[in-house]
């Protein structure tokens, strides 16, 4: 499938609009246009592929309608994902760690390029075992419900500037303990750091008294091996 067109994503306010009370076709369209945006497949073409107009495509996108099981079987193949994924947003592979953790298809990717590396994914779960990673998520659910009051009640004429002002402040509490809870965090790593180095300086020392030691006794058998050798040339002579 050529693309010969800038491809551009739908307005996520639109497809919440279009989805209000459906989050199956809320997952379809944020799914179908995150594919098509990643791909740069053009949704003329696609409908072109699949011999669908291009408006039924874009009804799909914006969260209006869903296929039906012959229409999302050519999806799939066209878009070279499986019908599990385009329904839902979660790889067949990855399904059961978002049943069971309730993760998005992107935390769970992120997750695994962090585990492309040892290093990287023992720090991720250092962190994610952490006291400051749960309060941070706490944290960040009340923000999220503070923020979306403050939204809604901005937009309600009726509202007083007192009351906003109250919902904001609140707002700015939960983004300050936040960021303390990752700035003790990180103290707690920087003080185990410098731990750490003081131990291996004084390690370190140590070692290298000893490594002192063994070159001057190896620079001394050295010069033994040589004097002897220069001993066994002159007799020879």
């Amino acid at each position: 499938m050529k693309n010969r067109r800038v491809v551009h994503s739908v307005d996520k306010a639109i497809i919440e609009e279009n989805t209000k009370s459906d989050k199956n076709k809320r997952a379809f369209a944020v799914t179908l246009d995150l594919i098509l945006e990643e791909k740069e497949v053009h949704q003329r073409d696609l409908a072109k592929e699949i011999g669908i107009s291009m408006s039924v495509i874009s009804d799909y996108r914006r969260g209006v309608k869903m296929p039906n099981a012959a229409t999302l079987l050519k999806l799939s193949s066209a878009l070279g994902v499986d019908c599990h994924y385009l329904l839902t947003g979660i790889k067949s592979e990855d399904f059961g760690v978002a049943k069971n953790l309730g993760l998005s298809q992107a935390a769970i990717s992120q997750l695994k390029q962090l585990a492309i590396a040892n290093v990287l994914i023992d720090s991720a779960g250092d962190f994610i075992a952490s006291d400051a990673f749960r309060a941070i998520v706490s944290l960040s659910h009340n923000y999220r419900e503070i923020a979306h009051e403050l939204s809604k009640r901005a937009d309600d004429i009726s509202s007083e500037s007192s009351d906003l002002q109250q919902i904001a402040n609140e707002a700015n509490l939960y983004e300050y303990y936040a960021s303390k809870a990752l700035s003790e965090y990180f103290d707690k790593i920087r003080e185990t750091a410098l731990s750490k180095s003081k131990t291996l300086k004084k390690t370190d020392t140590g070692y290298i008294r000893e490594l002192s030691f063994v070159n001057r006794e190896l620079e001394k058998k050295t010069k033994r091996e040589v004097q002897k050798n220069g001993k066994h040339k002159s007799d020879d002579d």
